[in-house]
């Protein structure tokens, strides 16, 4: 039994005339007549009787007419289930990204244009999470996409690098340091330092490397939290060298001892996935608004 021979039926079961049955349904009247002997056949019982010149419904017509009626609603229920789903799919999108993007201004002015323009076509949620719980979420279905660290030679991401995150020594606007300053005359200052993650990773290499033991004052988990403490004047700072970064009061140095090193960052979904509507569209606006193309 098929949703069509159901569906034929029930006109059928409402005209009791082929003729005008097969007229609503826009079929011939000899392909409704057969569709509804195969129905009979598969049943082993007769639907219709002759009854002057159109059609009665047999106890087993009526039976089934009002089974059909309620199977037939059911599945425009689902019909209809399915597609507010696919519109919620096709609408919405789940962003995550690391603290690293908030401290320029990036995901706020970001996120304010994107919205300006799509707000009557997406639903945008985002998350600031760290790498490791952005990458663990795209490949579990939480997020669609995410703006983090790159994760080595994991076969289920496609990650495309959108910015080379440079580094910057950041000191309070009264400091005598300028960029021609090296790693020891900066470390005569009391340092603040990321309590985790890898630009953590990166100062404490650098130290290493360079023989200069700093005096470590502060430690704080976000970007937003060494720049309150650096525009204070509690100490200094290596930290991402984002576009608007400076207008949070503080200064930026371009040291020669930090040229050439990034943190980078990449945009990643899952393999093979595109997504629907708004995660394409907001896949391709990242990549032609990553901040080293555009500052909002």
């Amino acid at each position: 039994m098929t949703l069509n021979q159901l569906v034929y039926f029930t006109v059928a079961a409402k005209e009791l005339h082929f003729g005008r049955a097969a007229k609503e349904l826009c079929i011939s009247q000899p392909s409704l007549s057969i569709a509804l002997a195969h129905l009979e056949d598969e049943l082993g019982l007769a639907l219709f009787e002759k009854s002057g010149r159109g059609v009665a419904l047999t106890d087993a017509g009526r039976a089934l007419q009002s089974r059909a009626a309620r199977i037939l609603e059911q599945v425009d229920d689902a019909r209809r289930e399915m597609d507010e789903i696919r519109t919620h799919r096709e609408r919405s999108v789940n962003l995550a990204y690391v603290s690293t993007l908030v401290a320029g201004g990036y995901i706020p002015g970001f996120l304010d244009a994107f919205l300006q323009s799509y707000s009557d076509q997406v639903d945008l949620r985002t998350d600031e999470v760290p790498t490791v719980d952005a990458v663990r979420g795209v490949k579990e279905g939480k997020y669609d996409l995410a703006l983090c660290m790159r994760a080595d030679g994991d076969p289920e991401l496609e990650q495309v690098k959108i910015y080379g995150v440079p580094y910057a020594l950041m000191a309070p606007p009264d400091s005598p340091l300028t960029e021609a300053c090296t790693l020891a005359d900066a470390a005569r200052y009391p340092f603040i330092l990321y309590r985790t993650g890898p630009v953590r990773r990166f100062i404490e290499t650098l130290l290493r490397r360079a023989g200069v033991a700093a005096n470590v004052a502060h430690y704080t988990y976000s970007d937003m939290g060494i720049i309150h403490l650096v525009r204070r004047g509690l100490g200094v700072a290596i930290v991402n060298d984002l576009p608007g970064m400076e207008r949070e009061g503080v200064r930026l140095l371009r040291t020669p001892w930090l040229e050439g090193y990034t943190h980078d960052i990449y945009l990643t979904r899952r393999a093979g996935e595109e997504g629907g509507a708004a995660v394409r569209r907001l896949w391709d606006y990242i990549l032609a608004h990553a901040p080293g193309k555009a500052e909002f």
